[in-house]
């Protein structure tokens, strides 16, 4: 009988209550799928703050292909597709959950979808089409049972769907648990542990003004007494990495465990153990109030091991305290060792730009216009000041002032890899030229507006139909394109649409002039001008995008809005010839009159 225990129980509780104050009535399985969304993909305390975003991830019900969720991660460009289950599985069982997803996948891929449902068909294919050529798929089961990790994978390889190895993820109750509790801050450290080292006198000391630690060889055979002490009591509770759903087993320290023991210590990295404070006795440490923030794979695996090798080796094991004995600095201590010494994700080509004199001078520039603009990937911004990524501001500027909203939207990494967009995005040397540095402040502080009042119409259920509501949800920097346009008519810089359409070169950057905007406008309705432009655009774009999409021509709004071509060849033919008629220009150039320099 399966024994459900632990925070899950309580958060299935509190997202049944939320969705009741709200007059919604929903099961356990639905909760389930909501937790595990909250949690483990958007990382939100709160379950309120999914307000809105929910249904554009949900696909359970008949003919779901084995989906339940599914969910698009811009910044690491992975699509991650979800099956969960309120009931223990074997690992034949995940296996098949997981051979169900792919093979779906695969149908989609052959566009032979006729046996799926509506839902699963708008929202798969609208976020298969999102994801570039070289992004990634993930298969993840979350299920209410006890994972063994050993059985499954022996059972992977043999199975159908082994070359899929690198791309499935299980989490079975406990991770989920330990998910919620990272999440919630709800965490706990072992109190004391006494381990046996290789040999007296054998440490390295380093001090700084601050902290203090030490360089060991802990025993193998102490660290697995640990892990089976203490594996739930704290052991991980400030390792921002214990729970590691996307990577099922290392298989080096395993081949190393079975035939290697004696030269562990030259292949792997090590420990970091964060305490708050350590006595080493001879061949021996004792460690207080403690936690690993670093190896939490190393220790799972040798705590799970069950080959027939027990020889004792050591393990590098960094322990680290800081002298200042503040609870609140103790606790901020480790957790800024587990986030520096946990950066595992590939170096990208954004963070070889971070600290460019164009980079960093820009940010400086927009500090005095209380912009915090972020450069380098895990910053935290600082609070009373307009928030931007220097990559949304890239694509900002590729939609608005180059006119590509299709690389703005799907390939955005063209703005760090292909130096002759970066050099158009970044080195226009903004801050010597007053107008330039008044476009771009205003830009990002209607990118702002533009923003929250998106999200305040995601709310209004009655405010669009199905397709409009996707144009709304995805089409931001086509959006942003046109408004591009319309800045340029407002200011006579062109004078129509159709005079774009015609000489395309007249929207290309080296024609755009700079200046203030929506700081020029002084009246109080601007929110309302901007709502109602949107408004108008979306239903512009979404008649000609339903007539496309009838017409078999496109799959979906991401499909529509992929590539710059589809934006000049199409989509803006079709607004220029509707721009003729007054009934839809009218309306759309008095909104926008913000737009004038």
């Amino acid at each position: 009988m399966l024994i459900l225990e632990g925070a899950y129980i309580q958060e299935i509780e509190r997202i049944k209550a939320y969705y009741s104050s709200i007059n919604k009535s929903i099961t356990d399985e639905s909760a389930f799928e909501i937790l595990i969304l909250q949690y483990f993909f958007y990382k939100e305390k709160e379950i309120y703050l999914l307000n809105g975003k929910v249904d554009d991830h949900l696909t359970n019900g008949p003919n779901d292909g084995g989906i339940d969720l599914v969910y698009y991660d811009e910044d690491d460009e992975i699509l991650s597709l979800v099956q969960c289950k309120t009931t223990n599985l074997s690992s034949d069982e995940i296996i098949d959950e997981f051979r169900k997803m792919h093979t779906t996948v695969q149908a989609f891929v052959n566009q032979n979808t006729g046996a799926y449902s509506d839902k699963l068909k708008r929202i798969l294919q609208e976020n298969l089409d999102r994801l570039p050529d070289n992004g990634q798929i993930e298969y993840h089961v979350f299920y209410l049972g006890n994972f063994d990790s050993n059985i499954f994978e022996r059972k992977l390889k043999n199975s159908s769907i082994s070359d899929l190895e690198d791309m499935i993820n299980v989490s079975d109750l406990s991770m989920i648990n330990t998910q919620i509790s990272n999440i919630q801050d709800v965490t706990t450290k072992v109190s004391e542990f006494k381990a046996d080292l290789d040999k007296a006198k054998n440490y390295l000391e380093y001090e700084s003004a601050e902290n203090y630690g030490v360089l060991v060889n802990i025993s193998s055979n102490s660290l697995i007494r640990m892990y089976n002490k203490f594996k739930d009591k704290g052991l991980f509770d400030m390792n921002i990495r214990k729970f590691v759903p996307n990577k099922l087993v290392d298989n080096g320290i395993r081949k190393t465990l079975d035939s290697d023991r004696e030269n562990f210590w030259f292949y792997n990295n090590g420990l970091i153990i964060a305490c708050e404070d350590f006595e080493i006795d001879g061949n021996t440490i004792k460690i207080y109030n403690f936690s690993i923030v670093n190896g939490g794979q190393t220790t799972n695996l040798l705590g799970n091991y069950r080959g027939k090798n027990s020889q004792e080796f050591y393990i590098p094991c960094k322990v680290v305290f800081k002298k200042d004995n503040n609870k609140e600095k103790v606790n901020e201590f480790f957790t800024q060792i587990a986030e520096t010494t946990n950066t595992q994700k590939p170096i990208k080509a954004s963070d070889l730009k971070s600290n460019t004199p164009e980079m960093l001078t820009l940010r400086r520039a927009l500090e005095n216009h209380k912009i915090d603009f972020q450069i380098k990937r895990g910053e935290r911004f600082r609070s009373n000041m307009i928030k931007i990524k220097n990559e949304e501001f890239g694509q900002l500027i590729l939609s608005f002032v180059m006119q590509k909203p299709g690389t703005a939207r799907s390939n955005k990494k063209a703005l760090f890899e292909n130096n002759s967009i970066y050099a158009a995005v970044y080195k226009k040397n903004y801050v010597a030229s007053s107008q330039k540095m008044d476009f771009i402040v205003d830009m990002i502080k209607f990118y702002e507006r533009y923003k929250r009042i998106v999200e305040e119409m995601k709310r209004d259920e009655n405010l669009f139909e199905l397709n409009a509501k996707d144009v709304l949800k995805n089409g931001t920097f086509i959006i942003f394109a046109i408004i591009g346009v319309l800045y340029r008519i407002h200011n006579n810089d062109i004078q129509s649409f159709k005079e774009a359409v015609d000489n395309p070169a007249l929207l290309s950057e080296n024609t755009f002039v700079f200046g203030k905007f929506i700081s020029n406008y002084n009246a109080d309705d601007l929110d309302d001008r901007i709502k109602k432009l949107i408004i108008e655009l979306v239903l512009l774009i979404e008649e000609r995008y339903t007539m496309l999409l009838e017409n078999g021509e496109v799959t979906s709004v991401s499909n529509y809005f992929k590539t710059d071509k589809k934006y000049h060849e199409d989509l803006l033919k079709s607004i220029s010839s509707k721009m003729l008629r007054e009934r839809i220009s009218k309306p759309i150039m008095e909104y926008s009159v913000f737009l004038k320099r």
